[in-house]
Formats: structure tokens, C-alpha cells, sequence
């Protein structure tokens, strides 16, 4: 009896750990469909935490096929729906993701908007697409990598207050953003002078429209994140000492680069930081050549390594001598204007002067003309009064 009760009680468990497993590893199924030349993927997710849960998790397109159910109105400013009824159900789900490559290369949509419901943008999710603004909700988190690369078109940005993650090249190859905004309220990223950077001490994104030929990384800065200077038409980078990593094409194809300063705290140089960059011709390093050897450096950077190497560059001292020569350039106009405003004086000056001279000299020839008449006078009355005879004769 008791052998029988232990070999019930063993199947039993053994079928209840069993279910179990294959209750708690989660399965899905997926339908698809199709609304206004869009594919949204619904995903049937059963298991044990979520058993019987239902909803739109990533969203299609797929350029050409439907373009024809597409109107006009959409095509200027395509709207995602923020729910959608699936095929095999009565209730609608929210749209959570745009898949990865979901529009790339699209050109049918010029203006796009994303619903509050959508968390995830996928990776490359509008690659050199030809959209030229877009409208993230607040509610979107994470922005994977590459998702607006190559977005030729695209001009402006806002960041919501919800976004916490921007991932590698999210912006680059975007040759016409000039200008990123992000909400007062979020914690995860700012903006300063037009330039994206984040909270935890990164550089995000420097944009491309930007035509100054030489750039210094804010001290304090510590990552330079991927992508986030390529393409640029900067001449010259200098990189301080608090930044410690560079991040993959965080340079790549700045054609016009030709000397960089980097500081001595870098220890790691990703894949194809400066890939492309074929003009650079002196790198100024802050450290020594032993520190040097130690950098770890991916590869695809050979335009730095082959270039002409400066150890212990004194980046204080450039600082110093930059600060001295815009001290020089911004005194220069009050220079100017004191130079000026004493040089109207001196004029000034002169021109009183020479009319002090000119009234002085008119009233000496006047006071002589008067004093010869006067004399005149005199003369006559003295001739008239010595000859009697002729006084006589005139009466």
C-alpha cells in the first residue's frame, strides 16, 4: 500500500511540475493585419504570468505592396493607431512597438505620429527613410539603435519627458537636423547650445548642420556615444580629459577632420570611431606613449593610428592661450571705439581751434581798419585848425 501511495504521489508530482515548466515558459502565437497599406503583428502571449493576455506588439510596413490603400492625408501625416482589433478577437490591443526596419527606405510618408501606447522604437525602425518630422508621445522609452538613421529629410526633434534611452546612431546621417528640444521634465537627457546630451555625463548627438570647423567637448563629458559625430564638417575635436570612452562611429566619415586633442583618461576606442576620417593628419595626446599603448582600440580605425602622434600635450596651456586671444578679440571693438572717439576729439579740437584763430585774426583786422580811419580823422581836423587862412577863405 505504502509502495502504491509513493508511486502515486510521484507521478502526480511529476506531472504537476511538468505542466508547470511548460506553464511558465512563456509562447506565442501571432496574427497579422493589414489596415491602410500597414501590417500590425499581434502577438498571442500565454503562460504563466501573462496566461491568456493579448496584444499589438510591433508594427510593419511594407513599402509598395498596399501603397494604394493609402490616401493622400495619410501619406502627409500617417498616424499609428493606438489600438487595434485583431483577427481572432473582439477586443482591441495597444500598439506597443514599431518593429525594427518597420519604415525603412520609406518614402510614402513625409510626416508620422506615434500613439502614447507605443514604448519601443525599433532598431533602424525609419532608416533613410523620407520622413520629415515626427511626433514621439509621451509614453515612448527606449529609441534603439540606428532608428532615424539616414533621415535626410528630417529637421526638428522632441524628446518627451518619458524617454530614457537613446541607443547608438539614432540620429545620424540626418543632414538637415538643426534643432532637438526636450521636455523640461525629463531626467535622462538635455540640450545645450542645439547639442543633445545626456544625464549620465554623454554626449548624444552633435548635429550635422552645425558649421563650425572646430568643437571642445564640455569638460565633464565621459562617453562619447556612437554615431554622434559622424558625418560632421568639424576640422578639429578636442576631446578633455574626463571623457574615458568612444563609442563605435562616434567619428565616422568626418571627411574634413584633420587634427584631434584627446585626453589621456581614454582607455576605449569603438569600432569605426574614426572610420572614414582619411584627412586626419595630428593627434594631440594629453598622456604619455605607454598610457597610449594601452588604449583599447577597435578596429577600422586606422586614420588615427597612422597619423602624426604628440605625447603630453598640455591641453591647459591651449586653454589658456585661447582664453587670452578671446580676451584680445572681444576687447578689440572697445579698442577700436576709444581709438576712434579720441581721434573725433582731437579733430574736434583742431576745428575749435582754428575758428578761435580765424575770429581772433578778423577782430585784430578790424580793430586796425578802425584804428587807421580814426587817425585819418585826426589829421584832417589838425590840417584844418594849423591853416586859419584856408578857414578864412572857406568862409
Amino acid at each position: 500500500m505504502r509502495k502504491f501511495f509513493f508511486i502515486t504521489t510521484t507521478i502526480v508530482l511529476t506531472i504537476i511540475l511538468t505542466l508547470s515548466v511548460f506553464a511558465y515558459y512563456e509562447y506565442e502565437e501571432q496574427t497579422e493585419t493589414l489596415e491602410k497599406g500597414i501590417w500590425y503583428t499581434t502577438y498571442h502571449y500565454h503562460g504563466y504570468k501573462e496566461f491568456g493576455e493579448h496584444h499589438v506588439d510591433h508594427v510593419y510596413y511594407i513599402p509598395g505592396v498596399h501603397s494604394s490603400q493609402v490616401s493622400e492625408s495619410d501619406l502627409e501625416n500617417f498616424v499609428i493607431p493606438e489600438k487595434l482589433r485583431c483577427f481572432d478577437c473582439h477586443s482591441s490591443h495597444p500598439v506597443t512597438a514599431v518593429s525594427p526596419q518597420a519604415f525603412k527606405e520609406c518614402t510614402y510618408f513625409e510626416k508620422i505620429s506615434l500613439p502614447k501606447s507605443v514604448e519601443v522604437i525599433g532598431q533602424e525602425a525609419f532608416m533613410s527613410s523620407t520622413i520629415s518630422a515626427v511626433t514621439i508621445s509621451n509614453g515612448t522609452q527606449t529609441i534603439m539603435d540606428s532608428a532615424f538613421f539616414g533621415c535626410g529629410n528630417l529637421k526638428k526633434v522632441k524628446i518627451p519627458a518619458s524617454v530614457q534611452r537613446i541607443d547608438s546612431c539614432s540620429f545620424s546621417g540626418c543632414y538637415q537636423l538643426s534643432e532637438f528640444t526636450v521636455d523640461e521634465n525629463n531626467n535622462s537627457f538635455y540640450v545645450k547650445d542645439g547639442i543633445l546630451f545626456g544625464y549620465d555625463n554623454s554626449i548624444v548627438q552633435y548635429p550635422i548642420t552645425r558649421t563650425e570647423t572646430e568643437y571642445t567637448i564640455p569638460d565633464g563629458i565621459e562617453t562619447i556615444r556612437g554615431g554622434s559625430f559622424s558625418c560632421s564638417s568639424l576640422e578639429r575635436i578636442i576631446i578633455p580629459d574626463s571623457v574615458t570612452t568612444i563609442e563605435e562611429y562616434a567619428f565616422a566619415k568626418c571627411e574634413n577632420l584633420k587634427e584631434i586633442v584627446i585626453g589621456k583618461k581614454v582607455w576605449s576606442i569603438g569600432q569605426g570611431a574614426f572610420y572614414l576620417c582619411d584627412n586626419i593628419e595630428t593627434v594631440l595626446y594629453t598622456g604619455n606613449e605607454k598610457k597610449w599603448d594601452y588604449i583599447e582600440f577597435s578596429e577600422n580605425n586606422e586614420p588615427i593610428l597612422f597619423a602624426d602622434i604628440t605625447y603630453n600635450y598640455d591641453i591647459d596651456e591651449e586653454t589658456k592661450n585661447n582664453q587670452i586671444n578671446e580676451t584680445k578679440i572681444t576687447n578689440f571693438p572697445a579698442i577700436l571705439v576709444i581709438v576712434l572717439l579720441v581721434i573725433v576729439a582731437i579733430i574736434a579740437l583742431v576745428i575749435i581751434i582754428t575758428i578761435v584763430i580765424i575770429s581772433l585774426t578778423k577782430k585784430k583786422k578790424t580793430k586796425s581798419n578802425s584804428g587807421q580811419s580814426s587817425d585819418t580823422y585826426t589829421d584832417n581836423k589838425n590840417s584844418t585848425d594849423i591853416n586859419p587862412a584856408n578857414s578864412e577863405n572857406n568862409k
